[in-house]
């Protein structure tokens, strides 16, 4: 590659082929994230909650559905990203909720590990 620039490397014919195969394994559609709308999130919890007030709901799925629901109101209402959710100190939390239930002023405080 004497005399060649990097803007020259990438025209080499090695080059070419890489980003062939990239565009055939991947495709060239990009997708943005899109953040949850709050209409979305009021549905999905509607949705959660039906299927949890149901009559014959089974204790691991109300667990699952518990579990799911808290999941997306943490991650919205705190703007968590991907995995900092799972940093949320469960036991912790179930404290935090029953002192904010009784304060003058009803919260929540989110504790995260680390």
């Amino acid at each position: 590659m004497d005399g060649m620039s990097f803007k020259d490397g990438n025209k080499t014919n090695t080059f070419t082929k890489f980003m062939k195969g990239c565009e055939k394994r991947m495709g060239r559609t990009v997708k943005q994230d899109a953040a949850l709308s709050v209409e979305l999130l009021l549905q999905i919890m509607k949705n959660l909650d039906d299927e949890l007030c149901g009559e014959d709901i089974h204790l691991t799925r109300a667990r699952e559905i518990i579990l799911i629901g808290s999941f997306l109101l943490i991650g919205f209402c705190d703007a968590l990203h991907g995995n900092e959710v799972f940093l949320v100190e469960s036991t912790t939390l179930c404290k935090y909720i029953d002192k904010g239930q009784h304060h003058k002023s009803p919260h929540v405080v989110v504790p995260l590990m680390g």
